[in-house]
């Protein structure tokens, strides 16, 4: 392949993070391309034995075809395959749940691709109103 990018980003499908994935994610990750896997619950995909070589196997195609350095994951706050933010008793269980989660999926990837870095991001999701979500990503 000719063309290379500089990392794989993994996040949630939610709809609520796409725009701000796209817009705000590339200068706060240092990075100008990126290849995007978007799956249900972002990381948990990844912690699950069953589901776990699907992510894997998209880490690995994106490395040779594209040549990424680091593989980035997002997590994100009033996540649906977590049971959003009503799940937890307070939104500092959730913040450690998800982060956690994060840590854990990093060190997954890092166990089959020693040669790539990895950065967790937590998206905190802020709605004004049902259709403008606000979001901060957060290295954890």
């Amino acid at each position: 392949m000719s063309h290379k990018c500089d990392a794989l980003v993994i996040n949630c499908m939610d709809f609520r993070l796409q725009k701000s994935l796209v817009n705000n994610l590339p200068a706060a990750a240092n990075i100008l391309s990126f290849d995007l896997v978007s799956q249900a619950g972002a990381v948990k995909p990844l912690l699950v034995p069953e589901t776990r070589q699907v992510i894997l196997d998209q880490v690995e195609l994106s490395k040779q075809l594209h040549q990424i350095k680091k593989v980035i994951l997002v997590n994100h706050t009033d996540c649906g395959a977590y049971g959003g933010s009503n799940a937890f008793s307070s939104f500092e269980e959730e913040i450690r749940v998800l982060t956690e989660d994060l840590k854990r999926a990093a060190d997954l990837v890092k166990e089959h691709q020693p040669s790539l870095e990895v950065v967790n991001y937590l998206a905190v999701l802020y709605s004004k109103d049902e259709k403008n979500w606000q979001i901060e990503f957060k290295i954890v």
